[in-house]
């Protein structure tokens, strides 16, 4: 379950023994990794300034992997993943039939919009597939592309990321239950549900990091740097910091457990656990909020513990916000 950029057309397809880098973008820090034969060779994380894009370029032509086709993380609002049951048709024709379906399902004119379409299950009834539409705005996909090429740099793909974490997810997932991935970002927060190891809703939460490091700068008088090395490198206690992170965390649980319901109701069953990841699970009581405020338990997911691979100190310590660009390795 993975959209491939080519031919400015977003398409499924394998990369298992591909070498490529992958690239997330973050409001946060930017993340990239080397996979060679289906392997991580490398690692880069750096914190994001005022022009991000730059940073990776130096480090692209540094390591001197200029050559390499490169996999890009995107999300916002010039995306959109939609769940759809639909007739069964032959699946080698399922795109092209899509080609005069897809307006039905999203809120764009067909030639404003470049899509996917990949069939999660089969059986889902004697006579409906149920798929995963992936659609990407044209101006924002062609100004991306435009940019990697006046660097002369090789951009091949473009994968939501919430199929990275789903991919991710999947690959790691020792038993079916029903598991919400939560991952809190500085600009957005995306909630995925997945039932029994199949995706079954996708949804990008405006309410983020953003907006908790606001309420805490007005209480602490602090600007966001600052307020940034107090929490996550743990330089000293700040007074107000419990109080904003519960309000935080019941603000964001109001918005979830609307999702919630919508599964209990359409899907009949219940989310047993939640997976928290993103900048939102290095925020000291967040997951026990949450827990509290839904009656579901929150785990921290650091995906790095599912990876047999070397990798220096930091990166370990920075693995709750890893998990978008590892999904693109899986």
């Amino acid at each position: 379950m993975k959209f491939k950029l080519k031919d400015k057309l977003l398409r499924l397809v394998p990369f298992q023994g591909k070498d490529f880098i992958g690239l997330d973008i973050g409001k946060s820090f930017v993340k990239a990794l080397v996979v060679r034969n289906s392997k991580i060779e490398k690692f880069f994380i750096k914190k994001n300034n005022n022009d991000p894009f730059s940073l990776f370029v130096d480090w692209v032509r540094k390591e001197k992997l200029t050559r390499l086709e490169i996999h890009l993380s995107i999300k916002g609002e010039n995306t959109l993943l939609r769940y759809i049951s639909f007739p069964k048709v032959d699946k080698k024709k399922i795109k092209e039939v899509f080609d005069y379906e897809v307006i039905r399902f999203v809120p764009f004119n067909r030639e404003e919009i470049y899509f996917d379409v990949a069939v999660l299950d089969e059986n889902y009834s004697s006579r409906e597939f149920f798929l995963l539409l992936a659609v990407a705005k044209k101006d924002f996909i062609d100004s991306i592309i435009k940019q990697f090429q006046e660097n002369n740099l090789n951009l091949t793909t473009a994968i939501p990321n919430s199929v990275n974490l789903i991919n991710l997810y999947l690959a790691s997932a020792s038993k079916e239950e029903n598991v919400a991935l939560l991952d809190v970002g500085l600009s957005s927060t995306l909630l995925n549900l997945i039932k029994k190891k199949l995706p079954c809703l996708s949804r990008e939460i405006k309410i983020a990091l953003s907006d908790f490091f606001k309420n805490l700068s007005k209480k602490e008088s602090l600007e966001l740097p600052q307020l940034e090395d107090e929490i996550f490198q743990k330089k000293k206690e700040l007074p107000y910091l419990k109080e904003v992170v519960e309000d935080f965390g019941w603000q964001l649980s109001q918005e979830i457990k609307s999702s919630f319901d919508y599964f209990e109701v359409n899907w009949g069953q219940n989310v047993n656990k939640i997976l928290l990841s993103g900048g939102g699970a290095k925020l000291k009581g967040l997951e026990k909020v949450l827990t509290n405020s839904l009656g579901i338990p929150v785990e921290i997911w650091n995906p790095l513990n599912n990876f047999k691979i070397k990798y220096p100190k930091e990166f370990f310590e920075q693995g709750e916000i890893l998990a978008t660009v590892l999904g693109m390795s899986v």
